[in-house]
Order: structure tokens, then sequence, then C-alpha cells
């Protein structure tokens, strides 16, 4: 891996986790089941193994501590910078756009519990997002955080459903 780069592979490992998002993209967006995958996807069953290959290529590169650590460091630092350490003068509303990786290796240098996200194969789908929200418990007088990853349905992405 060089300093200031995301980590990558090469190989069958990359080659069929290209392929799975080709599969799934072609899902998402709709397309007849006959024309996703050449028409070879035909059950739930086949959707978790190629999902499978799919999280293990992002837990490979993206998800053991240490690289976790290092790879998200710095949106780990502006989240702390705009929740705690310069709170008072971040904006309300903050909003960052990134990529399946950065929610994993966010997710996984925050130390979040492993999880199985429900009605979805995919462990981090197009589109997801993590809230975070600052609250202040006035009664007790702390300061409280509130996280969610909010995401779509693998049938709520191919049907185009609002939230």
């Amino acid at each position: 891996m060089k300093y200031q780069q995301e980590p990558g592979v090469s190989g069958p490992l990359k080659v069929g986790n290209s392929l799975v998002d080709a599969f799934t993209l072609q899902y998402y967006e709709g397309f007849p089941m006959d024309q996703v995958a050449w028409g070879e996807i035909k059950s739930d069953q086949q959707w978790k193994v190629l999902s499978k290959l799919k999280n293990g290529y992002q837990d490979s590169l993206f998800t053991s501590p240490e690289v976790a650590r290092n790879v998200a460091k710095p949106l780990v630092s502006y989240i702390d910078k705009a929740l705690v350490t310069e709170r008072t003068s971040a904006p309300k509303i903050t909003v960052l756009v990134g990529h399946d990786s950065n929610i994993a290796s966010l997710l996984t240098a925050l130390d979040f519990k492993p999880y199985q996200l429900h009605d979805q194969n995919e462990r981090t789908p197009i589109g997801g997002k993590i809230v975070f929200q600052r609250w202040h418990d006035s009664k007790a007088n702390r300061d409280l955080m509130k996280i969610e990853y909010v995401y779509q349905s693998a049938e709520q992405l191919r049907n185009a459903d609002a939230f």
C-alpha cells in the first residue's frame, strides 16, 4: 500500500468483486431479471453467495483495525472537530459524501460491532448514510451522541422507492 492511498488488490478477488458490483447495480437499476448477470442469478441464495464475495473483498481491504484506523483517520478527525472540539463554531448540519469503503473503514475505526442489515445482503449498500446527531440532556447536563446507519433495502433500491 502506498502512503496516503487506499488499499487495493489485483487478481481474481478484484475481478470477482467488479462482476458482483456490476450485477448488483444492474439489479438496483431495475434491469429485467433476464438481463441481470445474463439471467443467471435466479435465487436469493445466489445473491447471498455473491454478496459474501463483495463483502469479503471490502473486509480484506478496509476493515482490518489497523488499516481502518489509518484510512479513516482524516474523516474521524473531521467528525471529531465538527461534533466535539470545534462544535460551537461548526455549522448546524454538515453533509459528507463518500463511498462504501469510507463507511466500512469508519465503522471499523469507531469500533462498531459486526452487523447484518435487514433486507439487504450488502454490508454497505449504495446510498447508505451514517447519521451522527449531537444531543444535550439539559436535566442531566450531559452531551449525547446518536449514530444511525440509514440505508435502503435491495427491493427499495430496485424499485426506486422513497425512504
